[in-house]
């Protein structure tokens, strides 16, 4: 009997091994390459039809990045790909991301007038003015539904987007390839937009690249910066031993003038196409970031904090000052110097859009109304049609209401929470490296946004969406293989 017991313990035990093994060989599965290599076409061709600012673009963007989703979920169900703890780690934020869907959901959605009263009285005297609200018992609370269906669309996209990069980037390799891709799609619009200004062939004084808008290059070329400098801080390592001056010069010029030279160069090409830019946030935004970021980079080193503070100096004197005044930053300082708020339309709008925002402030008007319902409230005389109101805060606030702009803004806090919190715990120098990346990405964008609507160019959203997934990514894999 004893032998028996003795037997049955020895098979269990070597069942919950084989469990065990089985468990780490799916976590060990990557999920196919392919998806992953389609997944880098769609990051990279985004910026490329005027920052995807177009109904054809954006829609091919929504049709791209479902196929994959689709595959993926195949793929699956064939244990070939598998859910990984990076997205487990990261459901606060699809939860968030998911409600705030829901929200724009039950905008496009007929519901009873009664109940479009209660949320959007407002909307219904509209209605009942333009005599739609007598003749339907069923109202939704947008005021313009095909926009909110549109923007739906957008979003779902968007957040696939983060979802993918959470469960196609699973190891080291495939994050630098990542992060490569990105910069180089950088430097293909840097190049684009300074060449355009060389040959005089464009149309503005500003280089902006495949993009309409000066700002929304400029704050692109920001995101890319991020990850170039991300991958050079991935190569500084703490180590113990004590080291002359002579011995810390040469080990800095040997990163800097190691692989990563091409790296370099192409950073310094950035550099010199945002400030060709002449975009006066893009610039401020870039400057800003870099010195949080980097501040809370050199907080995260004890062993070599002087390295890092001789990478973040040279970008800010050789990059931004001698290559920027070779490249025309007096013209940004002048353009800053002589900005004028008493000119600028800007603020006009914005006091417009808060007395906007005042009738909406619960549901909002509804998600891509913002052109539409805008001209009920202009108080000045002006021939220009604001689609947007050149400061995402208070356009997603009065399209979405308070509880919108919450659900919206809470999970980018969290990655940029994740994001420092690895800086300072890890000890690994591309989670540090990465999770730095995420940080200049993330202030420039909030700084940015501010005075315009990045967060409205499918090309800058999606980009961003994927740098807000790195931090939830390094956590998952701290000690990665």
């Amino acid at each position: 009997m004893a032998k028996k017991q003795k037997n049955m313990t020895r098979t269990n035990l070597q069942q919950t091994l084989d469990f065990g093994t089985t468990i780490e060989k799916i976590e060990q599965q990557k999920s196919p390459k392919y998806l992953f290599f389609m997944f880098l076409a769609l990051l990279f061709c985004l910026p490329l039809p005027l920052g995807s600012n177009r109904p054809w673009a954006w829609a091919v963007m929504e049709i791209w990045i479902f196929i994959i989703a689709i595959i993926w979920l195949a793929e699956m169900c064939m244990a070939k790909a598998h859910f990984t703890q990076a997205l487990k780690l990261s459901l606060p934020a699809i939860i968030c991301w998911s409600l705030w869907l829901s929200i724009a959901t039950i905008q496009f959605l007929p519901m009873p007038q009664e109940l479009t009263t209660v949320l959007a009285p407002k909307l219904v005297t509209i209605q009942q003015q333009a005599g739609l609200g007598l003749a339907n018992s069923m109202l939704p609370v947008s005021i313009d539904p095909y926009a909110a269906l549109v923007e739906w669309f957008k979003g779902v996209a968007y957040l696939l987007i983060f979802i993918m990069t959470l469960l196609l980037v699973e190891n080291r390799n495939r994050i630098k390839i990542l992060a490569w891709t990105l910069a180089s799609s950088g430097v293909v619009q840097a190049i684009t937009g300074i060449v355009l200004i060389a040959s005089n062939s464009s149309s503005q004084n500003s280089a902006s690249g495949t993009f309409i808008n000066p700002n929304h290059f400029a704050n692109y070329l920001v995101m890319t910066m991020a990850v170039g400098i991300g991958l050079i801080i991935s190569g500084v390592k703490e180590r113990d031993k004590n080291r002359t001056v002579k011995q810390f010069f040469f080990k800095f010029l040997r990163l800097l003038f190691s692989y990563k030279t091409p790296l370099r160069i192409f950073l310094i090409v950035i550099v010199s196409a945002i400030i060709l830019s002449h975009s006066r946030m893009g610039n401020t935004s870039l400057l800003i970031s870099l010195t949080i970021a980097g501040l809370i980079s050199m907080h995260s080193y004890k062993k070599c904090k002087g390295t890092i503070v001789l990478i973040l100096v040279s970008f800010i004197l050789i990059d931004l000052l001698l290559i920027g005044s070779w490249v025309g930053i007096d013209r940004v300082v002048e353009r800053i110097e002589t900005t004028k708020i008493s000119q600028e339309l800007r603020p006009q709008v914005a006091i417009d859009t808060i007395n906007l925002i005042k009738d909406y402030w619960l549901t909002g008007s509804g998600m891509g109304s913002y052109s539409t319902i805008y001209p009920r409230y202009k108080s000045f005389i002006s021939d220009k049609h604001f689609r947007h109101a050149d400061n995402d805060y208070l356009e997603f606030l009065s399209e979405t209401g308070i509880l919108g702009l919450i659900l919206l803004g809470i999970p980018i806090l969290l990655s940029l929470k994740t994001a420092i919190k690895l800086q300072q715990k890890s000890q690994d120098p591309l989670i540090k490296g990465f999770a730095f990346t995420t940080t200049m990405a993330t202030v420039a964008i909030l700084i940015h946004a501010t005075t315009d609507y990045n967060l409205h160019i499918p090309a800058n959203t999606a980009t961003f969406m994927v740098l807000l997934a790195l931090p939830w990514v390094l956590w998952a894999k701290d000690s990665l293989t």
